[in-house]
């Protein structure tokens, strides 16, 4: 039997014979030739005469010494090539040092290669801080750490900026103490000079090598000593390799090659290897023994695999893979040069996965962010692509996505082309902060690989909920047409402008509108700088720009490095807000949501109030601090929801002895009872069944101290109220109820309000009439009287239906699971011209009024009636509870 994969394939989404494809591919092409065009310069080092120089002392350049140390033929990840450009007054390419990831031996490890090109391979601050960079990497993935040391130290003008702080130079020798801790192997190669503190790399190394020579290692070198001592000493002599190796112990490996070789390699016997060269304007000898400590260098790395720790055991990705179906050079088309165009960041999605197949998770909810699973060289991944503001939605589907990778340790990708969270009352009122804030801590207590590529914007807190710098993920890396902003220029233009003209006008200045433009523009321009991409990579904001055409080999690159030997478990903090979800089965009671969210921690308080319209409010406070945050998405727990409300339905529950008859409101004044025993007939034999129109007069309810529900047709203010109630409801703040001599007080007078009489009356159950009547009188008093009566028939049945009664405030809110808890009163004849807080004054000397309601005149109104229908089975109204029903397009 074939089976189909379900994850679908994606199209490539590009349009190649658009008039906007071929302009936006020409300004892409334009971005990636500057890109390449810097990446080349840097490579130079300091320049031909720094290159000059190193050469006459029979030296490689630091990328020739990388290039020699990895596996012949291998990749070579290097991070942050374009570090401190434009940075410093001074030129200082690539920031001094050359770090990143290459295969040693099989064995995936962090190179940190100083460049004596570039300022003698002295530290400025921001070469320290690519030191650390590369330190911290190699701690989170265990990478072993190969130091090839050619170093004068720290920058003696800058030495302010470069020694005394936390992350400054010392931290370095930090990192090595702790990581050598960790069991991550320090290993060493002194190549050149070393000196001052620089001596402490080898030094606090798990294993150095030194090359005769051209190796040093001193805390003061020769020009201090003789100031210090007065002692004349050679290089050679008071740090070179022989001494290190031979008397002081500092170094383990003397790099010297002392056997015969040709002009193009030489045959070391001891460790019968080829090491090739041909570097002609190099004395050969000395670049032979430089080879030769790189030859050892690679060996100790072999000889890590006999440690026997888990901790160093080599990652590596599936060979069983399949290859996009698109040509990964079509990237750089995708993602446009205008940050104000819009693009499906599935169509990125379809270049960098295995087969191009994805499978989108939750594709209908919070659609513009897309989140599912894929493979990138047959590792499992989690993808999360920005397409366009992060709405609550978004925010909470992308919370639960990060939640399941986390608990599966499946390594999580983040695509970022972000704007931002949706602002304005509607988002604020939605609960766009705590969503957002719900995302954030799923990134940050994540325990599993991230890593964020920014193809396109990344603004304002966007950038927070899509795994930024700030939220340390693995590798973050920028396309050319990346922006880092906290807004965009033209919003910040504004904002600035606005407060700027404010400080004008309280001093009296008058700013005119070309000062204003002139104002603008400046803001303008610095946004546009500041957010370039190579302000952020010279600054170590990211961990390099890249070719898009690379981007699948990088991520393949990077999720090797940073699989997790042993998974850390994800602990979450404290959700400070608590939880309300609308819209559950009417079969699912609080026993029923308690069972499901136990699922995620134990529950302080777990509450389902039945409210109007079949909307319920579930109330959570979780205390557990390792609380599983799975519930913040209200579609899973619905979908649980669903599903125990179908078992409801299929396990028929014993009725009570007249449990034949159901109560229908709110029915469409165009629906007869032709059309009414129609629409119910596909549920069972109908017996009987009555449709009264009714007409009443006006009517007023008055709810006293502790009513427990406010009556409200707008959402906004209804959610307002929910929370209001919510928190009287868990601080135990309710009322029981007023007393009865509060409404015997009222109607033991008469009433009068703008020159009428009122009519006042209990609106108290009448428990003496519990028999369901088969026929309602016309209007009037009655109506309600038989009203009450059917209403109190079905809750003594356990129907769950809340019910409506048109003229009148009591039935679609009456029968609650806080019933009896208040006092009602009914008001008839109250004038036209009278008004709810008229009522409410008048009321408000006999106790605290909570709720005033006047119906409409359903003469001027739609006028909706109310039925009832009567089934020849047993039982048959239980399976109409569990469903809602339209006639005419209009919920009954």
């Amino acid at each position: 039997m074939a089976f189909c994969s379900a994850a679908a394939v994606l199209p490539d989404g590009i349009h190649r014979n658009s008039d906007a494809f071929a302009q936006n591919s020409a300004a892409v092409e334009d971005l990636i030739s500057q890109l390449h065009s810097h990446i080349h310069k840097v490579g130079g080092g300091g320049g031909p005469e720094a290159v000059k120089r190193n050469r006459s002392r029979n030296k490689l350049l630091p990328r020739e010494r990388i290039d020699r140390i990895i596996d012949p033929g291998s990749s070579f990840l290097e991070l942050s090539q374009l570090a401190g450009h434009n940075l410093y007054e001074e030129p200082l390419p690539s920031g001094g040092i050359i770090t990143g990831i290459g295969p040693v031996h099989g064995r995936l490890c962090m190179l940190v290669a100083n460049d004596p090109t570039v300022k003698g391979g002295t530290y400025y601050p921001i070469t320290v801080k690519k030191h650390l960079r590369a330190q911290e990497i190699a701690a989170e993935c265990k990478l072993p750490c190969i130091y090839l040391v050619d170093s004068g130290g720290a920058n003696l003008p800058r030495q302010a900026e470069v020694f005394p702080d936390r992350d400054n130079f010392g931290r370095i020798f930090y990192n090595q103490a702790e990581m050598s801790a960790e069991g991550i192997p320090q290993i060493a190669l002194v190549l050149g000079s070393c000196t001052a503190g620089g001596a402490y790399i080898p030094a606090m190394a798990d294993e150095s090598i030194m090359v005769k020579g051209n190796g040093t290692i001193f805390l003061a070198g020769p020009p201090l000593v003789k100031a210090a001592t007065g002692e004349e000493v050679s290089a050679e002599d008071l740090g070179g390799a022989s001494m290190h190796c031979k008397l002081s112990g500092v170094s383990d490996h003397f790099a010297e090659v002392l056997f015969s070789f040709s002009r193009s390699y030489v045959f070391h016997k001891k460790h019968k290897t080829i090491i090739f060269f041909y570097i002609p304007e190099c004395k050969m000898q000395p670049v032979i023994d430089e080879l030769h400590g790189l030859a050892i260098g690679r060996n100790v790395v072999k000889n890590l695999y006999m440690a026997g720790k888990g901790a160093i055991s080599s990652p590596s990705l599936s060979s069983d893979y399949k290859e996009p179906l698109y040509d990964v050079k079509d990237l750089r088309s995708i993602a446009p040069a205008d940050q104000k165009q819009p693009f499906d960041i599935r169509s990125v999605i379809a270049h960098i996965v295995d087969g191009s197949e994805f499978d989108e998770f939750k594709k209908l909810y919070g659609t513009t962010l897309v989140t599912g699973f894929a493979r990138i060289y047959g590792q499992p991944v989690g993808i999360i692509g920005n397409n366009g503001i992060l709405f609550t939605e978004s925010a909470l589907k992308g919370s639960h996505f990060i939640e399941l990778c986390a608990q599966r340790n499946i390594p999580l990708i983040f695509l970022q082309n972000i704007t931002g969270f949706m602002v304005g009352s509607k988002s604020e009122a939605s609960g766009i902060a705590k969503a957002g804030a719900k995302m954030v801590m799923a990134v940050s207590c994540a325990k599993v690989a991230k890593i964020t590529v920014i193809v396109g914007g990344s603004f304002g807190a966007g950038n927070y909920g899509m795994c930024g710098r700030a939220y340390s993920p693995n590798f973050l890396f920028l396309w050319p047409t990346a922006k880092i902003s906290v807004m965009g220029g033209m919003q910040a233009a504004g904002v600035l402008a606005q407060i700027e003209r404010s400080n004008k006008k309280r001093q009296g200045i008058e700013w005119t509108k070309e000062e204003e433009e002139q104002f603008k523009s400046r803001v303008v321009e610095a946004y546009e700088r500041e957010g370039s991409p190579y302000y952020s990579t010279a600054r170590l904001w990211d961990d390099g720009i890249i070719d898009p055409a690379d981007t699948r080999k990088i991520l393949g690159l990077c999720l090797s490095a940073s699989i997790k030997h042993v998974p850390e478990d994800t602990k979450y903090g404290v959700f400070r807000m608590v939880d309300m979800v609308f819209g559950l089965p009417w079969a699912v009671d609080t026993e029923g949501l308690r069972q499901y969210m136990s699922m995620f921690g134990p529950l302080d308080d777990c509450i389902v109030v039945k409210l109007v319209d079949e909307d319920w409010l579930e109330v959570i406070k979780n205390k557990d601090t390792e609380a599983n945050p799975e519930f913040c998405s209200m579609f899973d727990l619905l979908l649980y929801l669903v599903r125990l409300t179908k078992i409801a339905k299929k396990e028929k529950r014993a009725p009570a002895k007249n449990a034949t008859r159901i109560y229908v409101s709110r029915i469409p004044p165009s629906v007869n009872a032709s059309m009414f025993r129609s629409y119910f007939e596909d549920f069972g034999d109908i017996t009987d069944l009555c449709m009264p129109k009714v007409r009443h007069d006006r009517g007023i309810r008055v709810g006293q101290a502790g009513d427990y529900y406010v009556r409200e047709e707008n959402s906004s203010k209804l959610r307002s109220f929910y929370q209001e109630f919510k928190l009287e409801l868990l601080g135990n703040k309710l009322t029981h109820g007023c007393e009865l001599d509060s409404v015997d007080a009222i109607m033991a007078e008469s009433h009068e309000l703008c020159g009428s009489t009122l009519f006042v009356d209990r609106a108290n159950l009448r428990d003496e009439d519990m028999r369901y009547p088969s026929r309602v009188a016309q209007g009037g008093y009655d109506a309600y009287n038989a009203h009450i009566s059917a209403a109190t028939h079905h809750a003594a049945l356990g129907s769950p239906t809340l019910y409506d009664f048109p003229g009148s405030a009591y039935g679609r809110r009456y029968f609650g699971p806080y019933h009896g808890m208040g006092k009602e009163i009914f008001v008839g004849r109250i004038p036209q011209e009278a008004s709810a807080d008229d009522l409410r004054q008048y009321f408000s000397r006999f106790g605290r009024v909570l709720d005033v309601y006047i119906p409409k005149d359903p003469k001027r109104t739609e006028h909706r009636g109310f039925g009832f229908v009567t089934f020849a089975e047993d039982g048959a109204a239980d399976h109409v509870y569990c469903r809602t029903h339209q006639i005419l397009g209009q919920k009954v």
